[in-house]
């Protein structure tokens, strides 16, 4: 059965603006013009109008090997190249590169001196690919596109890169399990967006710390944390979206998050998911009413995390529907947040949250806490350093435990139940 993918509106754009050629462009379609291309065209190292290479008859870009420089680079519709041999002289795309539509390419690793690509970078639609490798010199692309490539099972490539000026974009690429960590990307300035591949974490992304119009992770089955994202603090207007990824079981990771100007905020339908820690530290000002969504989470049950009850204390909607309790309506929300299951001992200015936990509780202090006693049922002691300013506690078995909070002024005592 096919599956409609819904493309965001930034990227139809994006892709419309690809595919209006601009007027004057040289189209090669035979292999007789690609082999006496120096000859047609003597001279010729920097081409700047749009190539365009499409044709049953091409068969290898050796012809094309002293080309340094090309504004657009378009190889589509050549099903019978098996690699992109010939352009090892390229250094720069003033714009576009395009590799789309070629049923029989194995290879697109022949671009070792491609240092930039200014606007978009589109692999789609490319049958016999099994690997994207290479690329290793580039490292500042417009927009990067990976589409639609059904046996692309590796990423290794992009290793310099640092920049991407628009957006990430993974989109149905279904047996994609294994993406090498790009290092030294710091900043998305577009969007980022992980949709219907097999990566089972977020590795890739393990350096990011910015993107500027929002993160969404979507339909992705074998997705089962978002590790790899613990540096991500601002992902700007875009908001945040986290759908139908059957495999997840925590979010953990986004505890770095603090800063989203608008957009969406939406989990939605992930079936095993329990918990929203993980989001405890985003500033939800930035989300005007009725634009967070937490809906058909049916296992999550911890959603009070103190800046989505003080969200709702401000009188905003959130969208609670088909979680489990008591996170299955807006009304069990509220009221958790009322209840005492965000501990607070006044005098000593202590906080604990959410209570119940599924992996860990936030501890927020008018004072430095130097250590956490942790005691169960039986008198077992565990002493725990904060992390940031959690306590991790994925580990302990289910049930009620004494907390002994140490801190500059003294001892605070809580207790605290896991689930």
């Amino acid at each position: 059965m096919n599956r409609i993918i819904r493309l965001p509106l930034f990227l139809l754009l994006g892709l419309m603006l690809l595919f209006s050629t601009p007027c004057y462009s040289l189209i090669i379609d035979t292999q007789a013009d690609i082999d006496s291309f120096s000859i047609n065209y003597p001279g010729w190292v920097v081409i700047d109008e749009p190539l365009i290479l499409s044709g049953e008859d091409i068969v290898n870009f050796d012809g094309l090997n002293h080309l340094e420089s090309i504004r657009i680079l378009q190889v589509a519709n050549c099903p019978n190249i098996v690699s992109l041999t010939g352009f090892g002289s390229l250094h720069t795309i003033v714009d576009d590169l395009v590799i789309s539509n070629n049923q029989q390419l194995e290879s697109i690793s022949a671009f070792e001196n491609l240092e930039i690509i200014a606007d978009v970078f589109l692999i789609s639609s490319l049958p016999s690919l099994v690997s994207i490798e290479g690329f290793d010199n580039i490292i500042t692309i417009g927009n990067l596109n990976i589409l639609n490539n059904e046996s692309v099972q590796l990423i290794s490539a992009f290793y310099k890169l640092e920049h991407v000026i628009g957006s990430f974009v993974l989109i149905n690429n279904p047996n994609l399990s294994d993406i090498n960590p790009l290092e030294n990307l710091i900043q998305i300035e577009g969007g980022l967006i992980v949709q219907s591949i097999a990566i089972s974490d977020s590795r890739i992304f393990s350096s990011l710390e910015t993107v500027s119009i929002g993160v969404q992770f979507v339909m992705n089955p074998n997705l089962k944390d978002l590790s790899g994202l613990e540096n991500l603090s601002n992902i700007g207007v875009g908001g945040l979206s986290i759908l139908e990824n059957t495999s997840l079981e925590n979010i953990l990771a986004l505890d770095n998050l603090t800063d989203a100007n608008g957009g969406f905020l939406n989990i939605r339908q992930n079936s095993i998911l329990t918990s929203l820690e993980g989001l405890e530290n985003l500033d939800l000002s930035g989300f005007v009413n009725n634009t967070i969504s937490i809906e058909n989470n049916p296992n999550l049950s911890i959603c009070n995390l103190p800046n989505f009850c003080d969200y709702i204390n401000q009188g905003f909607a959130i969208s609670y529907f088909g979680n489990n309790e008591p996170c299955e309506s807006y009304d069990t929300v509220e009221a958790s947040c009322i209840s005492s299951n965000t501990n607070t001992d006044q005098e000593k200015g202590v906080r604990i949250y959410p209570n119940p936990i599924k992996d860990r509780f936030s501890i927020s202090s008018a004072y430095p806490v130097t250590s956490i006693i942790i005691v169960d049922s039986q008198g077992r002691r565990w002493t725990k350093k904060p992390r940031r300013s959690f306590i991790d506690m994925g580990s302990f078995a289910p049930g009620l435990y004494h907390l002994i909070i140490i801190h500059d002024h003294g001892i605070t005592q809580e207790s605290i139940l896991k689930i």
